[in-house]
């Protein structure tokens, strides 16, 4: 199953965006809510079977680090 979701915002060299699936919530640099700036499919079924992650941009060149950090009851 694919899930898409999309967080329209600009971003400079060095920022960094941090998607809660657990929380639904979506942060900004030092703790900024921009959950509004969210739409479309949470990927709140993260683990360690997921097989692909995708992240894209309309530059000419980007990159991204992908961090995953298990949640534990």
């Amino acid at each position: 199953m694919t899930k898409t979701l999309t967080v329209t915002l600009n971003l400079r060299p060095g920022d960094s965006v941090i998607i809660d699936s657990g929380q639904y919530y979506v942060y900004y640099q030092n703790g900024v809510d921009i959950t509004d700036n969210a739409s479309g499919d949470w990927p709140d079924s993260l683990d360690r079977n997921t097989q692909q992650i995708e992240v894209s941009c309309n530059q000419s060149s980007a990159s991204a680090e992908i961090a995953y950090t298990e949640r534990y009851l």
